[in-house]
């Protein structure tokens, strides 16, 4: 991938970044949300670009530290290429509720259905999209309770998230 691209990406995921933060929306209790974003034609980790959402500054987006989220987002591109950002959001199960109510298409895998040797996000992922990528996914099994949300750009990833955490009232994110 050309240094532009990654150059865009990172451009791409500040501005997302920066967004989230503005907004005064929830971070969850006890963790931090991860974005990242994949660059065109991405097939490592090295084209994954990623950004953890501390408010109120954002720690500087970097490429090839995504973790557990870029190892998800380059198995929804083997399903969809127009999926190009991801974010992992440490919540609480009741969150699903909120994701039903404003129309999100949730899949749930099990952990414990992983085959032996295969990441358990890689696995997860692509159970989830064999029917296509959902808007998010989730293993009810997780501790602590984690969703990761699927979309073509960090924006759209950091205004699901928004949407979520407005409409979220009466229950911890």
């Amino acid at each position: 991938m050309s240094s532009s691209g990654h150059e865009t990406l990172i451009r791409d995921l500040t501005a997302a970044a920066v967004h989230y933060c503005s907004t005064g929306a929830l971070i969850p209790g006890g963790g931090t949300i991860t974005l990242a974003g994949a660059t065109d034609h991405a097939r490592t980790t090295a084209d994954i670009g990623s950004v953890r959402l501390c408010c109120p500054f954002p720690e500087p987006a970097a490429l090839g530290k995504a973790g557990e989220v870029g190892a998800g987002l380059l198995t929804a591109l083997r399903f969809d290429s127009t999926i190009r950002s991801a974010a992992m959001v440490p919540c609480s199960p009741s969150i699903l509720d909120v994701a039903e109510r404003i129309l999100l298409d949730a899949a749930e895998y099990d952990r414990h259905g992983t085959p032996p040797g295969i990441s358990t996000m890689d696995w997860g992922t692509a159970f989830c999209c064999r029917e296509g990528v959902p808007d998010l996914i989730y293993d009810r099994s997780a501790d602590p309770f984690k969703i990761v949300i699927f979309a073509e750009r960090p924006m759209d990833v950091v205004d699901e998230i928004i949407m979520l955490s407005r409409r979220s009232t009466n229950i911890e994110l």
